[in-house]
C-alpha cells in the first residue's frame, strides 16, 4: 500500500488544486514507467498518465481515504493502454490501406474493362440461342424456368444452352491471359 496521507485524500476530494499536484507528483512516475512499458512509446504514455489524472480529477469524489489508489490509477491507465494500442492498430490498417499505390486501383479497374470487353465480344460471337440463354441468365438475372418461359423452350435446353456458352467461353479466354477467378465473378455472380 502506498504511503499517501488521508488527508491528501480528502483534500484531493475537496478539488484542491495543491492537493492534486501533490498527488500528481507522488504517482505520475510510477505510472508513466507501466505505461511505458506497455505502449513502448513516451508520447503515448505521457498521454496515458494525463488522461488517467483527469479520469481520477474528474471521479475524486469516489475516491476512498481507506483504500490506496495506485491501484484504481492502474487500471485506468492500463485500459488506456490497450484503447491506445487498438486505435493504433486500426490506424495503421487504415493507413496501409490508403497508401496502395493508386496505379494498382487504375490498372486493376482498366483490366476490368477489358476483361468485360472481350466477354462481352465472345458472347456475341455465340450462337443465338446460347447467347439470349446466357444473356437472360447471367445478365438480367432470370431464372431457368423465366428463361425457358420466355425462350420457348424446355429448362433443360437452357440449362445445355448456357453449359455450352460458358464452356465456348472458358475456352476462348483460357487461351487469353486472364484469371479464372475474375471470370468465375461474371460467370457466376453473386446474386
Amino acid at each position: 500500500m502506498s504511503t499517501i496521507p488521508i488527508n491528501l485524500l480528502n483534500l484531493l476530494k475537496s478539488g484542491n488544486n495543491i492537493a492534486f499536484r501533490q498527488f500528481y507528483d507522488l504517482f505520475a512516475p510510477r505510472l508513466f514507467d507501466a505505461s511505458l512499458k506497455i505502449l513502448k512509446d513516451q508520447k503515448l504514455a505521457e498521454e496515458v498518465v494525463q488522461e488517467s489524472f483527469i479520469k481520477i480529477f474528474t471521479n475524486r469524489a469516489q475516491l476512498q481515504e481507506d483504500r490506496d489508489p495506485w491501484p484504481l490509477l492502474f487500471v485506468i491507465a492500463k485500459r488506456l493502454c490497450l484503447n491506445q494500442l487498438r486505435n493504433s492498430r486500426t490506424a495503421l490498417l487504415y493507413r496501409n490501406q490508403l497508401t496502395q499505390p493508386l496505379s494498382n486501383v487504375v490498372e486493376e479497374h482498366v483490366n476490368a474493362r477489358e476483361l468485360e470487353d472481350t466477354i462481352m465480344k465472345r458472347i456475341a460471337q455465340l450462337p443465338t440461342q446460347q447467347r439470349t440463354a446466357l444473356e437472360l441468365s447471367r445478365i438480367k438475372g432470370l431464372t431457368h424456368k423465366e428463361i425457358a418461359v420466355e425462350m420457348g423452350i424446355s429448362t433443360q435446353t437452357v440449362k445445355n444452352h448456357i453449359t455450352q456458352a460458358l464452356s465456348s467461353l472458358r475456352s476462348h479466354l483460357s487461351k487469353s491471359d486472364y484469371n479464372l477467378p475474375l471470370l468465375l465473378l461474371f460467370f457466376f455472380p453473386f446474386r
